[in-house]
């Protein structure tokens, strides 16, 4: 019924110009409600159960599956495949649609540079790119300096997240298997275009990238003394914590100077909240209680979906014949 009341637009196909014109329906017209309708007191607040469609809630509560474009329109859906929330087995399948393989969270290794090499530091590489092929590599190396390589365990790089130092492995093949504390490494070129590698530890590993890490958050209610600075992205009733900053209260940054009791020191690496994450304290421990996974974000965001607004039935007259009527004319308006 929605695109039934569109106009019809004549048009040429732009590689053939001497080709007669068609008709086709004009998806382009756009007609919406004014903003301060919704503000007013025109409508209820709904929220979508489970399995509920547009359709559905249409004939419940208009008596007309076919009004379904009203509950659309009023709440700005242009595409409902998109922006309808899903039913759990359709958010589940595009969860693992959006989040395949494994993700590696990973660090650069610089041995030599004392007992704290395992502490690690940001890798920072335009060498991680989709497609190539990354495997478990050795510590050991033979008497020409060379490094024992694994290359029978391997996989391929689907995406590299620098902010989140999270490598996305697919296709992982081998013997053995990937696993935390694993030294890894990618092939690059060397200046004199002999092979050389990238070499990184991997210090926490989630198997199914779902479940790993999305971002920081904490509650908007901020801790006393916390900075703005802290601030990167809101999602909801949270507030995003920037993964290089040590946790709330302090959020201090990665670099800047922090106190610790009397002494001035630089925050490490492993002192941030991707650091702890990532358990490269050395002690076992990958907790923090502010990360939010894949999945929790993908969650509330089809959660939040839920809340719609239902325009009231008493009105519905007038706005099926303001919009037809705004359809007939030749320039884009808004419902009042």
């Amino acid at each position: 019924m929605y695109f039934q009341k569109f106009p019809l637009v004549a048009y040429k196909h732009f590689l053939d110009p001497d080709q007669a014109s068609q008709v086709a329906t004009n998806i382009l017209k756009r007609v919406a409600f004014r903003k301060n309708i919704k503000e007013s007191s025109f409508f209820v607040d709904y929220i979508v159960n489970e399995g509920e469609s547009p359709e559905s809630i249409a004939h419940d509560y208009y008596g007309e599956t076919e009004l379904h474009w009203v509950v659309l329109l009023f709440n700005n859906i242009i595409n409902p495949y998109h922006d309808w929330p899903m039913d759990m087995n359709t958010l589940d399948s595009h969860i693992e649609r959006k989040y395949p393989g494994k993700s590696f969270f990973v660090s650069l290794i610089e041995y030599g540079s004392g007992p704290g090499w395992s502490y690690g530091n940001p890798v920072f590489s335009e060498h991680l790119v989709r497609g190539k092929t990354i495997f478990k590599t050795t510590g050991e190396t033979d008497g020409f300096g060379a490094y024992y390589h694994k290359e029978h365990v391997r996989g391929l790089i689907e995406s590299w997240d620098p902010h989140l130092q999270k490598i996305v492995v697919t296709n992982v093949e081998g013997r053995d298997k990937f696993a935390e504390n694993d030294v890894v490494a990618i092939r690059v070129k060397s200046g004199d275009s002999r092979d050389a590698f990238l070499r990184m530890k991997l210090h926490r590993l989630v198997d199914i990238s779902s479940e790993a890490l999305h971002h920081f958050e904490v509650e908007t209610k901020r801790y006393t003394g916390a900075s703005t600075s802290d601030t990167i992205g809101m999602t909801g009733d949270y507030v995003r914590l920037d993964p290089l900053s040590t946790a709330p209260p302090r959020n201090n940054m990665l670099g800047h100077t922090a106190d610790e009791g009397s002494n001035e020191v630089k925050v490490k690496f492993y002192q941030t909240n991707l650091g702890t994450y990532m358990g490269i304290t050395g002690d076992g421990s990958n907790s923090n209680d502010y990360a939010v996974s894949n999945r929790v974000y993908e969650e509330r965001i089809n959660e939040d979906k839920r809340r719609i607004k239902l325009l009231l039935p008493e009105y519905l007259s007038d706005v099926t014949d303001e919009f037809n009527t705004l359809l007939s004319e030749d320039t884009p308006f808004t419902l009042r």
